[in-house]
């Protein structure tokens, strides 16, 4: 039940490499949080254990110029106020991963991915991910891992990889995506509408346009 209350912003890594663990109940408040800023650095953020958060109340962002990865793990969650950003400077990547029976991330804005560097986020089988008023906006650069549903409201761009059978609602459209399932998969796509060139790529990975 330990509290580290931080009124400013927490920087993981600003221009070498750092790292944060926070675990067993641990709860940190900021107003904002970046993690690998400058070139050349690389920040690592682990959260752990039930009841373990991290509280942010303006905007997140893994990976700047630098390397950032983020892992929520074994029921531990995170809320943040505004948007999440990975990937989003080029020459930089990010990597979110949300592991473990329970984990939460809630994203009050919107989810930017892989605007300028790789990006990846993981969602594990038993892990929850909802965005409040904002959406997926997935550069080239962008990959999701699907191991459960995702409570977004649009999806624009990059590469979804649909790991496990599930059904993905999408309220208010879907653009630029690519689907990629597993052989043996069964997704179900609820969405009204399916703009530019977004395809599937099923089983083998033969492609082809959404219809």
């Amino acid at each position: 039940s330990s509290l580290w209350q931080i009124t400013g912003a927490l920087v993981v890594s600003n221009a070498a490499s750092g790292a944060l663990n926070i675990a067993s109940d641990g709860t940190v408040p900021d107003s904002s949080l970046a993690s690998g800023v400058a070139a050349d650095s690389a920040g690592i953020i682990t959260l752990s254990g039930t009841n373990s958060s991290l509280i942010i109340t303006g905007t997140a962002s893994v990976g700047g110029a630098g390397s950032g990865e983020f892992s929520i793990l074994n029921g531990a969650s995170v809320s943040i106020g505004s948007d999440l950003n990975i990937g989003e400077t080029a020459g930089g990547s990010g990597n979110v991963d949300i592991e473990g029976a329970s984990g939460t991330l809630f994203i009050g804005g919107n989810l930017n991915m892989g605007a300028g560097g790789p990006a990846q986020l993981t969602v594990g089988p038993n892990a929850t991910v909802m965005l409040d008023n904002g959406g997926i906006n997935a550069g080239p650069n962008a990959t999701l891992n699907l191991f459960a549903a995702i409570d977004p409201l649009f999806q624009k761009g990059g590469t979804l990889n649909v790991k496990t059978t599930q059904t993905q609602n999408f309220p208010a459209y879907v653009s630029d995506a690519s689907f990629v399932l597993n052989a043996g998969v069964t997704y179900t796509l609820n969405t009204p509408v399916i703009l530019g060139a977004s395809q599937f790529a099923i089983g083998t990975g033969n492609s082809a346009p959404c219809v």
